[in-house]
């Protein structure tokens, strides 16, 4: 049995976390990730009587260096959102838009032009919750001071 879980200090603001339960046999499988953080790009498409999106997420990911300087890595997410009772209105979702997201992980292999195999990976969300700014950006006041990060929001 493998367990992978990714938290960061940020993982009430920006989180990552991915489970990865493998057995053998008559064992379970498991594949869930959670993602909190802003939509980058996005694309609504109908296929069928069902609208799906298409979008980039963002997270960060922050840490101090020996010295006590605070990096903040910025890690982009390919979100693929189907319509259901989970899903906001997908038309309401725009860049910007602070979210969190329950979903699998799915690789997709091709092959390029040049006879090369391809990995591309996205996550299938199967729930989306819109987050407000307010509590978004205490949430993140809060991740930054525990890390020990000075942060001021200036608005």
């Amino acid at each position: 049995m493998i367990h992978s879980t990714f938290h960061a200090l940020t993982e009430k603001y920006f989180c990552l976390t991915l489970l990865s339960t493998s057995k053998t046999n008559d064992m379970e499988h498991i594949n869930r990730i959670e993602l909190q953080g802003r939509v980058g790009n996005i694309r609504t498409n109908i296929v069928g009587d069902t609208k799906v999106a298409n979008f980039s997420l963002a997270t960060d990911y922050l840490y101090k260096t020996r010295d006590g300087s605070a990096i903040s890595e910025t890690t982009w997410h390919n979100i693929v959102a189907w319509s259901n009772r989970n899903m906001p209105e997908l038309d309401k979702i725009s860049v910007g838009t602070p979210l969190h997201l329950t979903g699998r992980l799915r690789v997709n292999r091709y092959t390029s032009a040049d006879g090369t195999e391809k990995l591309f990976y996205e996550v299938l969300a199967y729930k989306i919750r819109r987050l407000d700014e307010e509590s978004l950006e205490e949430l993140k006041k809060k991740v930054y001071n525990e890390a020990g990060i000075n942060l001021y929001i200036v608005k």
